[in-house]
C-alpha cells in the first residue's frame, strides 16, 4: 500500500519503509541525507541574513540593505541613508529585468559585511529559510519583485520536522521529499484532470499548502484545506503567525508568468511543456506542443496556481545546463540541490529504492501525461509515482520591504518607496508625455492631490526618457522620485549608440588610454549607469591596438567593441637643439 499515515504504529512503518520497490514516499531512518550543496561550499555565494524581524513584526533594515547591496552592485545602496537614490536604481533594474548571472557579475568590497566577487550567487534567510536569488522584475502594478528559489530542499528549519507530515509527503534529516500525485497516474490526457497537471496536483495542494482542489483520479477530485502545521504557514496564510503573505506577489501578477516559452528560454528544446505558462503560449510564443492534447490551458484547474504565493518553478525559469540557462540564468550550483544522492528514500520506477537529489518542477513532460521535469544541476524526467525533493519559489515585493524596514522612521511617506509601471512608448517626433498610475504600497496615489508630474527628460528621440513626480506640499506625503521608461518597441542597443574616441593614440609610454564618450540619439550616457567599459589590449608599444568594449547595462542591451592603434612618437621635434652664434665660427 502506498499512502503512509501518520496514525500508522511505528511497528507497521517500520515494515512499509523497509519494502523497497512497492512505491510512495520511502524514509528510511538509518539514511543521512547529504546537506544543501552551499552548507559546504563557502565561495560560490554571499549570504544576507534573516529579512524578517520578528521581535519587531517589520524588516531588518541593515539586511534589507545589504541585499540591495548585493542585486544593485552599488556599495552606497541604503533605504537607511539614501532612499531615494537606492529606490530609483532599483527601479530601473527591475524595469529593464535583471537576470542571476547579472548578479552574479556585481563586485562588491566596500560598506559589505562579505565582499563579492563577480561569480558569486546571493543567497538570502527569508521566514528561516535560505534562498537563492534568482530573477528582480516587477509585477503588473510596478512593484519591484525579487524572485526567490528555496536554495535546497534541506533546511535547519526542517530538521525538526517529521518524516511522515502528509499521506504523500514528509522530511528525512532535514530535507522534504513529496510524491507528486496522491497515488494514481495515467497516460491520458484527453481527460479531465492529467496526472501531471501542476494546477490539481497535490504536492501544490498539500505539500505547497496553499490548499484548494487536487485530482485522485482522471476524473475525480478532492479538497485540501491549508494548515497552519505546515512548514510553509507563513509563506502562504494571512493568520500564520508571523506571516510574510504581505510581503509576497503571486504569479498571475507577474507578465512573464502569464505567458512563457520553454523553446524561447532554452534554444534546445523544441516543445512547450505543460504547466509551464498561465495563458495559452501557442500563437503568441515560439513553440508548439508535441500534440494539442498537452495543451491544459482549458481543463478546469489548470491555472489554479496563479494566486500562490508559493509555486514549482518550470525549466522555462530554471532552465537546465549551461547552453539553456532558462529565463532567469540560473548557475549550475543554483540550479543543484543536495550533494549527493542518497539511498532509502525515493520510489518506484527509476528510483527504485534510493533518493536522488532531483528536485521536482511544474514543467509536464511534453509527450507523456506520467511524467514531470525534474532538476539538480541538469534535467531528467520522472513518474509521478514517485517521490523527489521539493524546492519552491516565491516573489518577494522589495517596495513592500522597503516600506516596513523603514516604517517608524522619518520618511515613511516618502514618495522614493512609490512605485509604477510604465509601457514602452511609441515615438512620435515630438515630446511623450506618458501619465502613469502611481502606487504607494497597495494605495493608488491622485495626480495634482498627493503628487506633481515635475519634469521630463530626454523624451522625444527613442531611447530611454524620465518622468519626475514631486510631492504636493500638505498631501502628507515628501520627497521627490524619478522613473525611467523606454521610447521605442524594444530595449535600447548599445551596438546602435555614437562612440566618440580618436582612432590613433600616440604612444606615451606604459599608459595609453584616451577619453571616451558614448551617446545614444543625442543623449550622452554615463558610464556605470547605462554602460560598462573594458579595455583589452595592452597598448604598451607602437603599431599595437586597443580594443575597447562597451556593454550596455540596465535599459541598454547587447554591446559594441571598437578599435584604436597606438602610433609610433614623434621624437624629432622633441629631441630638436637649437644652436645660435655659428657664424662667427667661419
Amino acid at each position: 500500500m502506498k499512502t503512509l499515515r501518520k496514525l500508522f504504529s511505528g511497528v507497521l512503518l517500520a515494515v512499509c519503509v523497509s519494502m523497497l520497490g512497492i512505491g510512495g514516499l520511502f524514509l528510511n531512518a538509518n539514511t543521512k541525507t547529504a546537506h544543501a550543496i552551499y552548507t559546504t561550499d563557502s565561495t560560490s555565494y554571499v549570504k544576507v541574513g534573516e529579512l524578517y524581524d520578528e521581535e519587531s513584526g517589520k524588516m531588518n533594515s541593515d539586511n534589507v540593505d545589504l541585499l540591495l547591496k548585493y542585486i544593485t552592485g552599488d556599495e552606497d545602496a541604503s533605504v537607511q541613508t539614501n532612499l531615494r537614490a537606492t529606490m530609483e536604481g532599483l527601479d530601473n533594474l527591475s524595469a529593464a529585468v535583471t537576470t542571476s548571472a547579472e548578479i552574479r557579475e556585481n563586485v562588491l568590497s566596500e560598506n559589505v559585511t562579505t565582499p563579492k566577487s563577480s561569480s558569486q550567487d546571493v543567497i538570502v534567510t527569508l521566514g528561516g529559510l535560505d534562498w537563492q536569488v534568482v530573477y528582480l522584475s516587477k509585477d503588473n502594478n510596478g512593484n519591484d519583485i525579487l524572485t526567490l528559489w528555496l536554495s535546497s530542499s534541506y533546511q535547519e528549519a526542517f530538521l525538526e520536522r517529521s518524516r511522515i507530515e502528509g499521506a504523500f509527503y514528509g522530511f528525512l534529516n532535514g530535507s522534504l521529499y513529496s510524491d507528486w500525485a496522491s497515488n494514481w497516474r495515467s497516460h491520458s490526457t484527453s481527460v479531465n484532470y492529467p496526472s501531471n497537471m501542476y494546477g490539481t496536483s497535490y504536492i501544490r495542494a498539500v505539500t505547497l499548502n496553499n490548499g484548494g482542489t487536487y485530482a485522485t483520479s482522471t476524473s475525480a477530485s478532492t479538497t485540501a484545506e491549508q494548515s497552519l502545521d505546515s512548514a510553509f504557514a507563513r509563506f502562504t496564510m494571512e493568520e500564520a503567525e508571523n506571516s510574510l503573505t504581505s510581503f509576497l506577489v503571486t504569479p498571475g501578477d507577474v507578465s512573464w508568468q502569464l505567458l512563457q516559452s520553454l523553446p524561447e528560454n532554452n534554444p534546445s528544446k523544441s516543445y512547450l511543456s505543460p504547466n509551464d505558462s498561465l495563458n495559452d503560449p501557442t500563437g503568441v510564443l515560439e513553440g508548439d506542443y508535441y500534440s494539442t492534447s498537452f495543451n491544459y490551458h482549458s481543463k478546469e484547474g489548470y491555472s489554479a496556481w496563479a494566486n500562490d504565493y508559493l509555486w514549482l518553478p518550470s525549466m522555462a525559469e530554471t532552465g537546465y545546463d549551461s547552453s539553456n540557462l532558462g529565463l532567469w540564468e540560473t548557475s549550475t550550483t543554483q540550479r543543484q540541490n543536495i550533494s549527493s544522492s542518497t539511498s532509502g528514500v525515493g520510489s518506484v520506477g527509476s528510483a527504485s529504492g534510493s533518493a536522488y537529489p532531483y528536485s521536482w518542477l511544474r514543467s509536464g513532460y511534453y509527450n507523456n501525461a506520467k511524467y514531470v521535469i525534474s532538476l539538480h544541476g541538469s534535467q531528467r524526467f520522472d513518474d509521478i509515482s514517485g517521490s523527489l525533493a521539493v524546492r519552491p519559489a516565491l516573489h518577494l515585493n522589495l517596495n513592500s520591504v522597503a516600506l516596513s524596514a523603514t516604517s517608524g522612521a522619518e520618511g515613511t511617506s516618502n514618495l522614493a518607496l512609490a512605485h509604477t509601471a510604465i509601457e514602452n512608448q511609441t515615438p512620435t517626433g515630438e515630446a511623450v508625455t506618458p501619465s502613469p498610475v502611481i502606487y504607494f504600497g497597495d494605495t493608488q496615489l491622485v495626480e495634482n492631490q498627493d503628487y506633481k508630474i515635475t519634469g521630463y527628460e530626454n523624451n522625444i528621440n527613442e531611447g530611454v526618457a524620465k518622468l519626475t513626480i514631486t510631492a504636493v506640499e500638505g498631501s502628507g506625503y515628501v520627497g521627490e522620485k524619478t522613473f525611467a521608461f523606454v521610447i521605442g518597441e524594444d530595449l535600447p542597443d548599445i551596438a546602435n549608440a555614437d562612440i566618440q574616441y580618436e582612432t590613433q593614440v600616440e604612444w606615451a609610454g606604459s599608459e595609453n588610454t584616451q577619453d571616451v564618450v558614448v551617446s545614444y540619439n543625442g543623449t550622452v550616457l554615463q558610464e556605470g549607469v547605462d554602460y560598462s567599459m573594458s579595455i583589452s589590449g595592452t597598448g604598451t608599444t607602437a603599431n599595437s591596438y586597443v580594443s575597447i568594449t562597451i556593454k550596455g547595462l540596465v535599459f541598454f542591451q547587447n554591446s559594441q567593441i571598437v578599435e584604436y592603434r597606438i602610433t609610433q612618437r614623434d621624437f624629432s621635434k622633441e629631441n630638436r637643439i637649437e644652436v645660435s652664434g655659428l657664424g662667427s665660427l667661419v
